[in-house]
């Protein structure tokens, strides 16, 4: 089934196109670590890719209109100044050599399979909390701002992260 679009986001799809000169085309993954997630075009690709989960078709246009916020925001710096974070092989190794000890702990109670899968949330997880938090965090200010039609949906879409943040802090978890 079709993502059914809300106003105002097909004229946030449109001001894409005119902004970036490409469309965008939506995939859904349930195998998606995000609730939704925007991969831009490059030169070669005719159009900026979403990716997004099912289980989120009910704050899907939130969540499009906030990874559109990601376009705009990079596409009104000048080209010279389009910024991506980036990591490396290298980057990534300094991290972990700072956290040695801990993982050397954790090597007493986790196997292998488990203490990788660990080291690769910590170290993904803090990557993407320095670089997209802050980001995000005037996106949502913009979506509040300009579309008064999509707080309902921004307000549940931050309710569902915020439970599933305090579910992270549980002793099962710990």
């Amino acid at each position: 089934m079709a993502i059914q679009f809300i106003d105002p986001v097909p004229e946030v799809l449109e001001e894409v196109k005119r902004i970036t000169g490409k469309g965008i085309e939506f995939i859904e993954k349930e195998e998606f670590p995000a609730y939704a997630s925007i991969q831009m075009a490059r030169k070669h690709m005719p159009s900026h890719l979403i990716y997004y989960k099912k289980e989120h078709d009910d704050l899907i246009n939130h969540l499009i209109v906030h990874e559109c916020g990601h376009l705009f925001r990079t596409f009104k710096c000048p080209e010279n100044q389009r910024l991506i974070p980036h990591s490396d092989n290298q980057i990534r190794y300094n991290a972990l050599a700072g956290i040695e000890k801990e993982i050397i702990e954790l090597t007493k109670i986790l196997s292998e399979d488990k203490l990788a899968h660990i080291i690769n949330l910590w170290y993904n997880g803090l990557v993407r909390q320095v670089t997209n938090f802050p980001p995000d965090i005037m996106i949502e200010k913009w979506i509040f701002d300009k579309f008064p039609k999509l707080r309902p949906l921004q307000l549940e879409s931050i309710k569902k992260q915020h439970a599933e943040a305090v579910d992270g802090l549980t002793e099962a978890v710990r």
